[in-house]
Formats: C-alpha cells, sequence, structure tokens
C-alpha cells in the first residue's frame, strides 16, 4: 500500500513538473512568483503578519506531507538542523 502511495506522488510530481516545462519562462514574473509564495504561506498559517516565516511548522508539514519515503526516494533528505536562513 505504501508503495502504491509513493509512485501516485511520483506520477502527481511529474505531471506539475512537465506543466512547469511547458511554460514560457518569459511569462515568469519573479516578483509575481514571490508574492504567490508569500500569501500561500500565509493562508496555510506558515507566515505571520509581519512576513516571519514558521520554519518548524513548515518543515514538518512538509515531511508529513510527501513522507519519509517518498522524501528519501527522490533524495530529498531535509536536515532542519543544518539550514540557512536568509
Amino acid at each position: 500500500m505504501i508503495m502504491v502511495l509513493i509512485f501516485e506522488k511520483l506520477i502527481k510530481l511529474s505531471q506539475m513538473a512537465y506543466k512547469l516545462l511547458q511554460c514560457s519562462i518569459n511569462n515568469f514574473d519573479r516578483n509575481d512568483f514571490l508574492n504567490t509564495y508569500k500569501n500561500l504561506l500565509y493562508e496555510k498559517g506558515f507566515m505571520s503578519i509581519g512576513n516571519i516565516v514558521h520554519q518548524n511548522e513548515l518543515y514538518y508539514e512538509f515531511k508529513r506531507f510527501y513522507g519519509e519515503e517518498f522524501l528519501k526516494l527522490l533524495e530529498c533528505d531535509i536536515d532542519f538542523n543544518n539550514t540557512i536562513i536568509g
């Protein structure tokens, strides 16, 4: 069952990547992308009004959403104690 869920996540991720690759890079505005990202963080409760990202909660939910097995398969082993905040 776990392998089926991982396979479904891989398919969804590949579909999203394909969709991004079909877009023209000229259509992306860095500020629009940044504002969209900030708005999503705020809506999900991962950013405060002062634009402070709640990294602990974001990290936890990211790992919970994707799962340890899926992240390891993608060689995306995130070490929260070794992050760069900028």
